[in-house]
This record gives C-alpha cells, structure tokens and sequence, in this order.
C-alpha cells in the first residue's frame, strides 16, 4: 500500500489541478460572454450617434433656412423703408422690383423651409424610437454584463479558496515527478492523461507491452508520442473501489 500512496497523491493532484482548470476555463468563458456584450454596447453607440448625427443635421437645415429667410425679412423691411424716401419713380421702379425679386425669393424659400420642418419632425421621432431601444438594450445588456461580473468573482473566489489547498496535495507526491509535472503544466493544460485500449488517450501513440507493465505497475511513464504522463484509469479506480 505504501508503495502506490505516492501514485494516488500524484493522481489526486491531478485531478485537483484538472477542477482548478475548469474554473479558470469558467472564468475565460465568461470574460469572452463580457467582451460580446460590450460589443454589442459599442454598436449600439454607433446606431445612437448616427442618429443624433441626422437630428443634428436636420436642425441645423432648419436654423440655416430659418436665418436665411430673416435675412430676406430684413432685406425686404430695408428695401419699403427706402421705398418711403425715394425721390423719383426710376428709384421707386428699382426698389419695386428688388421688392419683388425679396418676394419670389421668400416663396421659393418657405417651401424649402416647409420641407426642412417636415424632415426635422420625422427624423426627430426617429430618434425618440432609436433612443429608447437604445436605453432599454443597453440596460438589459448592463444587467447581463454585472451578472457576468458576479459569476467571475463567485469562481475567481473559490479558485483562490481551493488553491490554499494545493500545497498541502504537493507535499505527498515525489519532488521528481512534482518538477517534471509543473514543466509540462507550464506548456499544456492536460500534461497527465490516462491510458485508454493500450493508447495514449491525447495522441493515441500505442504503447509497447513493457509499458503497458510498468503503467499496470503505478509507474510514472511519458507517452514518446506527446510527452504527456500517463497512467492506467481503470487501475486506479479498481484500487479506489478497494
């Protein structure tokens, strides 16, 4: 029994290690769900800011149309002004006709001005409409991004709980097999895997009889395929039944 307690540490901390993994590949699955949803945020910035942009526009259109016909107001008060002063009828013929001229002006322009109220109004409500789906999604997506944050402080709180622990599952296996398993821990996620139908059960490398012996043996034994250390699944649950 003595001989195999090595072997059954070195295979707890295995698994141990593996649910140490697991909740580091939680936190990773929820960071990646975090990452989409504020994706999703920046596009729907985008939708807000292009309409704003149009209202901005809109406005603009109608204040530009506005100022524009308050200029040919104060062009037309200016001209009857002069009107009352001139001194001949040539001078009044001139004014008359500029007056008239104002005036074609300011009835081409308050269609234009109609027109520019009109698409105001309608790209106004659109962005009312546009507004308030924003709101409501960016909040749903907010409460989804919390509620991530949450799962990731729950898992990141018993992974710093649950590695207290490892050192205490270190002690009990050999140091040579612990320095050989933090090299290839390093490198890959699942540097211990078991032997499955005589194979390596990552690169399904077959193992010579010799190995399968020394395994059967509770053997520590690196797969020549992939470097993995391997060791005999079924064994191991025989002897944990026992």
């Amino acid at each position: 029994m003595s001989e195999t307690r090595p072997f059954d540490s070195f295979i707890d901390l295995i698994s141990f290690d593996q649910k140490l993994h697991m909740h580091e590949l939680d936190i990773k699955k929820q960071e990646r769900v975090i990452a989409g949803l504020e994706e999703e945020k920046e596009l729907l910035d985008s939708e807000l800011e292009l309409a704003k942009g149009a209202l901005h526009d809109a406005r603009k259109e109608v204040d530009e149309k506005e100022l524009e016909m308050k200029d040919l107001e104060s062009q037309e008060a200016d001209k009857k002004k002069r009107m009352e002063q001139v001194a001949n009828q040539k001078e009044y013929q001139s004014i008359k006709h500029e007056l008239e001229s104002i005036g074609a002006r300011q009835l081409a322009l308050e269609d234009v001005l109609v027109l520019a109220w009109n698409q105001l109004e309608v790209t106004q409500k659109k962005y009312e409409v546009v507004k308030s789906d924003y709101e409501q999604k960016v909040k749903a997506l907010d409460d989804q991004i919390r509620q991530a944050q949450t799962e990731i402080v729950g898992i990141q709180n018993l992974l710093d709980e649950q590695k207290k622990k490892r050192a205490a599952k270190e002690e009990l296996v050999p140091e040579e097999w612990l320095e050989k398993y933090t090299i290839m821990r390093a490198r890959i996620p699942d540097p211990v895997v078991p032997v499955v139908e005589g194979s390596c059960s990552s690169c399904f490398h077959q193992l010579t009889d010799q190995d399968l012996i020394q395994i059967n043996r509770n053997k520590l034994l690196q797969c020549k395929g992939c470097y993995r250390f391997l060791y005999n699944e079924s064994l191991e649950q025989k002897q944990a039944a026992g």
